[in-house]
């Protein structure tokens, strides 16, 4: 059943952003820019293969769906992925770009067994 026709179904979602994106572009050009997005995306697709979906979100965010993943999972899955980026070395041209992401995870707790941790988004550090 997809998840969308069985509303009680628990999910988590979270939200990274790509820190200091606009100085990537000011400094190195729109183009450079978007290898970054382009590596990132590869990078998060390779990540959540399988245990969810990853789309852009805006100019340099992204949003992560878990489908029938708790709080923990997701927070551990965020933060592998939060690893990942910051080991990621991105070239482009001559250049090589490290960047660094800040994620926000939550979850919907579709039977309200999470009550307390549905209101208090966990923000994983910068690494």
């Amino acid at each position: 059943i997809p998840f969308w026709k069985n509303p009680n179904e628990n999910f988590s979602i979270a939200i990274g952003d790509i820190d200091f994106f606009k100085k990537i572009n000011d400094t190195y050009g729109h183009n450079c820019g978007d290898q970054v997005l382009k590596s990132l995306s590869d990078l998060f697709r390779e990540k959540t293969l399988g245990a969810g979906h990853v789309c852009r979100w805006g100019g340099e965010e992204f949003l992560f769906f878990f489908p029938k993943m708790n709080l923990d999972n997701a927070a551990t899955l965020m933060n592998e992925i939060n690893i990942a980026v910051s080991k990621c070395i991105i070239s482009y041209k001559d250049i090589t770009i490290h960047v660094t992401m800040t994620f926000g995870v939550e979850e919907n707790d579709a039977v309200g067994q999470n009550q307390e941790a549905a209101h208090l988004p966990l923000l994983l550090p910068t690494l």
